[in-house]
């Protein structure tokens, strides 16, 4: 099991984090909060206010805000944008896990 950066796991613990498929799914869940982190943490770092984001995206103060609390699950999109109105831009990568989780596509290569 990962380390539970965001506290994921303490707020739901009787979600069968322990099987594969739910370790799978909060990996993800953490990656995505410890990404919005980041872009909150860059803004403050950089001396950039909630409302000067939001002016530049043609957006609320209070959107802003929501954006940054953690639960939601912003699209793409809206992490690059809010990316770009600080001068960042964001970058995916593709990362191979272990094939022994549930419902996993095994490729041609993979028989």
């Amino acid at each position: 099991m990962s380390t539970d950066s965001t506290g994921l796991r303490r707020m739901f613990p009787g979600a069968g984090w322990e099987t594969p498929a739910m370790a799978g799914a909060a990996e993800d869940i953490d990656a995505l909060i410890d990404f919005v982190m980041l872009l909150r943490n860059t803004r403050r770092s950089e001396g950039v206010t909630q409302v000067q984001i939001a002016e530049r995206l043609k957006t609320t103060q209070s959107s802003i805000s929501e954006f940054e609390r953690i639960g939601g699950d912003p699209r793409i999109q809206s992490l690059q944008r809010y990316a770009r109105a600080m001068g960042y831009r964001v970058r995916l990568e593709l990362e191979k896990v272990p094939s022994e989780l549930p419902g996993q596509v095994q490729s041609p290569k993979a028989k």
